[in-house]
């Protein structure tokens, strides 16, 4: 999810208003989110019932190094990175 329409058109990513992202920060709804170059980026909870939670793995590309930070230290056995 991200709060930078362009990149959520090139990537497939959900656009959001920042106002939502921070309003489902605040609710936890996300495993990491930052603000990077002034657009919020987050990535949702919902990966763990839609696939994590089944056995699937879940592809995500496009991350801000923050994101990928933030996902080693709260999510380290679910995440793997791909150069």
């Amino acid at each position: 999810m991200t709060s930078d329409l362009k990149r959520a058109l090139a990537t497939g990513a959900t656009a959001f208003p920042r106002s939502q992202g921070l309003s489902d920060r605040k609710e936890g709804r996300f495993l990491a989110s930052v603000e990077s170059e002034g657009k919020w980026f987050a990535v949702s909870k919902v990966l763990l019932t839609t696939f994590i939670c089944q056995g699937k793995d879940a592809l995500i590309t496009d991350v801000p190094a923050a994101v990928i930070d933030i996902l080693r230290l709260t999510c380290l056995e679910f995440v793997e990175i791909c150069s």
